[in-house]
Order: C-alpha cells, then sequence, then structure tokens
C-alpha cells in the first residue's frame, strides 16, 4: 500500500502546541533557578559578612552577621515549579493521531501496492481524514480514536461513558469554535460531496464511499439510525473486504493514476483559498 501525505495538520496542531507549553515551562524553570541563586547569593552575602567581621575583630556587629547569616539560610527554598502538560485539547489531538495511525497500520497488513492511503485531503467544506484509492474504488473515511457506546440519530451522534462510576453522555462532535460544529457524519459527508462533484467531472460514475471508523478498543456501538453512511465500524472487528465490495465502481490502473492526482490537485487547490484566508490548523 502507498502512503500519500497531503497534509498533516494534527501534527502541526499538537507541535505548535506542545512547543507553546514548553517554552511557559522554561519560562518557569528560569524563574525558580533565579529565585534559588537570589536566595544563596544572600546567604553567601551574610557569611561574607560574618567572616569579615569576626577577622576584624567587630564581635557586636559579628553576634548581628551571625543572626543574619542563620536567619538566611533557614529562610524557605522556593517550591519547585508546577510545570504545564497536555492540555484536553492537546491530548484530544494526540488521540486523534493516534487512532490515524491505527488504521495506518491496519491497511499496511492486508492492502498491496494496488492501493493508495492518501492522508489529510481536505477542502472548502473541511477535512478527510484518510481516502483510500483504488481499482476497487474510492473510500472516505472519518477515524475517531474515542471510547464509549456510540449511538447517533441521523446527524446527531452521542457517546456514553463511566467516570468514577458516573454515567456521563455528550455529543460527538469536531473541535471548531466556529458556532457550527458537527458530527462525524457531517464531518465526512460534507468535504466528501465537494471531492465527489470534482471527480464527477472526469469520473461521471464515480461514487466515494463513506465510512466512518472508530479505533478505540472499549468503543462499542449501539443504536445507529438515518446516518447515511456506507458503514460505520470498529477497527477490532472490522472486514475490510466486506468493506470494499460496497463499492460498484471500478478503475483501470492508468485511471486509478490519473484519480490519485485529481485528488491531489483539489487538495492544493482548496488548501491555498485556506491558507489565503487563514484558514486554522485546527479547523479540521
Amino acid at each position: 500500500m502507498k502512503k500519500i501525505i497531503l497534509s498533516d495538520h494534527i501534527t502541526e496542531v499538537l507541535d505548535e502546541r506542545h512547543k507553546q507549553r514548553e517554552g511557559r515551562n522554561v519560562i518557569r524553570l528560569e524563574d525558580y533557578r533565579n529565585e534559588l541563586k537570589k536566595r544563596q547569593d544572600m546567604i553567601d552575602e551574610s557569611r561574607r559578612f560574618l567572616k569579615e567581621s569576626l577577622r576584624e575583630g567587630r564581635f557586636i556587629e559579628a553576634i548581628r552577621n551571625t543572626m543574619e547569616y542563620y536567619k538566611r539560610k533557614k529562610s524557605e527554598k522556593p517550591l519547585y515549579p508546577t510545570l504545564e502538560g497536555p492540555d484536553v485539547k492537546e491530548r484530544r489531538y494526540a488521540s486523534g493521531r493516534d487512532g490515524e495511525w491505527k488504521v495506518d497500520k491496519y491497511f499496511g497488513h492486508r492492502l498491496n501496492d494496488e492501493w493508495a492511503i492518501l492522508a489529510g485531503y481536505r477542502n472548502v467544506r473541511g477535512e478527510i481524514d484518510r481516502l483510500l484509492v483504488g481499482l476497487g474504488g474510492i473510500f472516505a473515511m472519518e477515524i475517531k480514536n474515542i471510547k464509549g457506546n456510540v449511538s447517533c440519530s441521523g446527524n446527531d451522534w452521542k457517546r456514553s461513558f463511566y467516570i468514577d462510576g458516573i454515567p456521563k453522555e455528550e455529543p460527538i462532535i469536531d473541535g471548531k469554535d466556529d458556532g457550527k460544529r458537527r458530527g462525524p457524519g457531517r464531518q465526512l459527508n460534507e468535504p466528501a460531496d465537494v471531492l465527489e462533484k470534482y471527480l464527477n467531472k472526469t469520473f461521471p460514475s464515480c461514487r466515494i464511499c463513506r465510512i466512518i471508523v472508530f479505533t478505540h478498543e472499549k468503543t462499542k456501538l449501539g443504536s445507529l439510525e438515518g446516518h447515511a453512511m456506507d458503514e460505520v465500524v470498529l477497527l477490532g472487528n472490522w472486514q475490510l473486504e466486506e468493506t470494499l465490495e460496497k463499492s460498484s465502481f471500478r478503475m483501470t490502473g492508468p485511471e486509478l493514476e490519473k484519480m490519485v492526482r485529481k485528488i491531489e490537485n483539489s487538495h492544493q487547490f482548496h488548501d491555498r483559498i485556506i491558507r489565503s484566508h487563514g484558514g486554522s490548523k485546527e479547523a479540521a
């Protein structure tokens, strides 16, 4: 299987957040070391004054210096700073990247070089985590590495889980902060619709199969109604052969190469538009 990385925004975001976090920790450690040095300098200064007063026979002053020396020596040391670890958003992105890697590994063990996996395709409607393209069709995937019992009704996706024995339920939505957050069905369908319309100009019978892949080993699928996906799967028991049979679109070798080039061109075109409009690396 050939892997083509169109973009890796999730790693870019993680690297940037890690860099900023480590920068803040460096400042905290530097402040701590400066406070330690300041304290030690004051102790050394008191010791020096004490020795001078004793050497010069100024005994009353030596008594005062002795008291000051021990006062500074017994002063409370600065507390070691609490260093900042990954926040909820960084952990979520890291989990998402791990899920994508799991899918890549899964395909790597099952597909030959007649298939290509394209990572990070995006257009103005969003990002597709993985596009699997081969002689047997084209498959778009939204990958979720979350645990819990997953259910959906139409475009509304939820997961239920327990925290310290207390049941919780929350919607499954993307990480946007624009007030238009989407569930995984819309996350996948909206950019896939744009890509499919574009590919139809060259391949009129092309249809993109849409698949949501849950990769966490503690995920279970509950009631799934009205989601408009071709398939919703758990990575742990995914029957890939059955999925590939869902596509009725076929390509020849030359058509496959042309298809991959068209997808790359589409990505590059939209990526320029997104970046020129200040598209956030976290937008997808």
